[in-house]
């Protein structure tokens, strides 16, 4: 299996499903820009966090 498939089953692991969903689409774009890998993160991982906030508001 190859590190990008074990990527997302860790994601899957750690239920960070933004980030799953996204990671694809996300990769292509990095690939074409020069960002770094800390703003890669900050980006995947803050649409995680206003996923998982909406999530809790469509709950309540």
């Amino acid at each position: 299996m190859s590190n990008y498939h074990q990527l997302l089953n860790q994601l899957t692991d750690l239920n960070l499903t933004c980030v799953k969903e996204n990671l694809p689409a996300h990769l292509d774009e990095v690939a074409k820009s020069d960002k770094s890998l800390v703003d890669s993160l900050f980006e995947l991982t803050s649409q995680e966090i206003s996923y998982r906030k909406a999530e809790t508001q469509r709950k309540s």
